[in-house]
């Protein structure tokens, strides 16, 4: 596997372009292992109280560089959903709160896969992924432009916290786990006097 991505460029190194070759050959042979990565947006998310995020649900391909943010975002919009529960909450409450995690994180996370789709497609050396790299440099700019408003909208905020106010010139997309509030703290208290 190595061999047929030695020639693969990397970045700019002073005056000639490095290769994968050239890290491979600078890497100790015992630090290298090789990983499969699978690329995937799964179908199962929860299942009664136990609940998955990032690439645990939807494993995205290194090349479109969204994978943590992916990540972080779904921890956003889950906290918000668990902050909402009761204090005791029983397992319907749990799923239907998970649920609704799966269903305002879905589409991102579709978009997400698709456009790393894209970019992994663009770093091969085959007729796609040339034909991939000319269409792109070629795009018209207010193709580009809807693309970047689109994937810049999603801007999960902490609905516990005090929020960040938007000065960005795109609007952040509706957030619904935003509007879910937490309950009416019910913790029990000990009355005075009284030891525990």
């Amino acid at each position: 596997m190595a061999a047929q991505v030695r020639d693969f460029p990397v970045v700019s190194g002073g005056d000639r372009k490095l290769t994968l070759g050239d890290l491979i050959d600078w890497t100790p042979k015992e630090f290298m292992s090789k990983v499969m990565l699978e690329e995937k947006v799964f179908e199962t998310w929860y299942d009664c109280r136990t609940v998955l995020i990032g690439d645990a649900c939807h494993k995205l391909s290194p090349a479109g560089g969204v994978g943590a943010t992916t990540a972080m975002h779904d921890a956003l919009v889950l906290a918000n959903l668990i902050n909402g529960l009761p204090f005791h909450p029983i397992a319907s409450e749990i799923e239907t709160a998970f649920a609704a995690y799966k269903e305002e994180r879905l589409h991102w996370v579709q978009d997400a896969f698709g456009a790393s789709k894209i970019f992994r497609a663009m770093t091969g050396q085959n007729t796609l992924a040339k034909v991939t790299r000319f269409c792109m440099r070629n795009m018209p700019q207010w193709v580009f432009q809807q693309g970047q408003k689109r994937a810049t909208s999603n801007r999960p905020q902490c609905a516990f916290l005090d929020l960040i106010e938007d000065t960005g010139s795109v609007r952040p997309a509706h957030q619904p786990s935003l509007t879910v509030k937490a309950p009416e703290d019910t913790t029990p208290t000990i009355p005075s006097g009284s030891e525990s």
